[in-house]
């Protein structure tokens, strides 16, 4: 009964919302990168970081792990499929959030509307993945039932508790960031005004002296 707590729940839950938190840190982090810095401006790392590009593999990749074989397909690889499984969710996660978050150096930046509309749109897949663990009437990952050899109800029980951390804190989580990047987007409004503002205050200056 532990062994399948520990395994299930830490797939419904913290794979599946703990890496994409993990990667805004990066994200925060890598401010204070120089803009030259590696291959951060490559072609190649353009294209993994297109915010349309990111977010399909992002949910590929979690809707995929949590409603195909892939998952028990993985846990049969132990114990390289427990670290494939971080890697794939840690890597699509950074794609997807590098770009979004202000201060990293990437030269395919959607601006700050853009990039409340992706952050809103990747709680699609985040809150709905939790929402069908929940809801489900039977258990998804025959490799957890088998490993803990535990009756079906118990199984289910532990599911739909793992769906339901996941649906809430995906919920509360994505909304704090979205506040975040509205915020960041209401910034960039008033800051684009001022300089019209400005622009328009010298025009009006110069065509005044020029009468």
């Amino acid at each position: 009964q532990f062994h399948h707590r520990s395994g299930n729940r830490h797939s419904d839950n913290r794979l599946a919302v703990g890496p994409d938190r993990f990667a805004q840190s990066v994200s925060l982090v890598n401010r204070d990168v120089p803009a030259g810095f590696g291959g951060l401006r490559s072609r190649a790392f353009a294209i993994v970081t297109n915010p349309v590009v990111s977010w399909v593999a992002f949910a590929t990749v979690l809707v995929g792990m949590h409603f195909t074989p892939a998952m028990s397909s993985l846990m049969n690889l132990s114990p390289f499929g427990h670290y494939l499984e971080y890697v794939l969710y840690l890597g699509v996660a950074i794609c997807f959030y590098y770009t979004l978050l202000p201060g990293n150096p990437a030269r395919n930046r959607p601006d700050a509307a853009m990039a409340v509309v992706s952050l809103f749109l990747m709680m699609i897949p985040e809150t709905m993945t939790g929402f069908f663990l929940y809801s489900a009437g039977s258990p998804l990952f025959p490799y957890f039932t088998e490993a803990a050899g535990v009756s079906g109800p118990d199984v289910l029980a532990d599911q739909r508790l793992g769906g339901a951390l996941m649906w809430s804190t995906s919920m509360i989580i994505d909304v704090a960031w979205i506040a975040v990047a509205v915020h960041h987007w209401f910034g960039t409004e008033v800051v684009k005004t001022r300089r019209l503002d400005e622009e328009m205050e010298r025009q009006r200056v110069a065509g005044g002296a020029e009468t």
